[in-house]
């Protein structure tokens, strides 16, 4: 959420990341959530969300090359300062499913990175915005999903509502729309729950395990994605 940064700040911390990563970061870009006042908190108007992720998005690439601050930019002194040391720009996941979202991915993202959709409406997001790509001459990102999972070893019914609380409860996701796009179950379940997103174009399946990671939840994670990939 680079809208609650200040932008240079924001890049100083994806170089950083890259830096310590060793140029393998791949990094995730979207407008967020939060409310009025935990922008207000870090001095920004949540309303300015968009346009500040628009800029941040632009300025990335030159930022992170070591190209100076452009004049306007919220830094003193203007266009002698400079990020150093230089890193490659990552590869960048636009997120979001909103058709302003959709235009971003296109106009900035080597890969666009869904949310909390059935495979039904991954699929049709995933056509609009191979529709906007060809309507700007500009080639077709990478798609992706991210998802919520509660995987275990005993009752898919009970593990999908843990999941579905935790939706509920940390995005404000209403409970019926948070079960619908829950991914619960033994490693087999989820396996089978995640075939269709695969099948609808998905280069990237994003899982988060809820209620709270553990090593055993990424062993059978683990054990679902090679289920997936047979």
């Amino acid at each position: 959420m680079p809208s609650l940064r200040p932008l240079a700040w924001a890049v100083k911390q994806v170089a950083t990341l890259q830096h310590i990563a060793g140029g393998r970061l791949q990094l995730g870009v979207a407008l967020g959530g939060g409310g009025d006042a935990e922008y207000l908190a870090a001095g920004f108007r949540r309303s300015d969300r968009a346009r500040r992720t628009d800029e941040f998005l632009a300025l990335l690439p030159g930022l992170l090359a070591g190209q100076p601050l452009p004049q306007g930019s919220g830094a003193s002194g203007g266009d002698a300062i400079r990020l150093l040391p230089a890193v490659p720009v990552p590869p960048l996941w636009v997120g979001g499913t909103s058709l302003a979202a959709l235009r971003r991915a296109v106009r900035f993202g080597d890969g666009w990175l869904s949310g909390l959709q059935t495979p039904r409406e991954f699929a049709a997001s995933r056509q609009r915005l191979f529709e906007l790509s060809d309507q700007a001459g500009r080639p077709r990102p990478l798609t992706g999903i991210g998802l919520h999972a509660a995987i275990g070893t005993g009752s898919g019914r009970h593990l999908a509502e843990v999941a579905a609380g935790m939706m509920h409860s940390m995005y404000g996701v209403p409970a019926d729309r948070a079960r619908e796009v829950t991914i619960a179950g033994t490693p087999a379940q989820v396996a089978s729950q995640l075939a269709p997103y695969a099948q609808a174009g998905a280069d990237l399946i994003v899982v988060v395990c809820d209620p709270a990671p553990t090593p055993k939840s990424w062993e059978l994670l683990a054990d679902a994605r090679l289920l997936l990939t047979r």
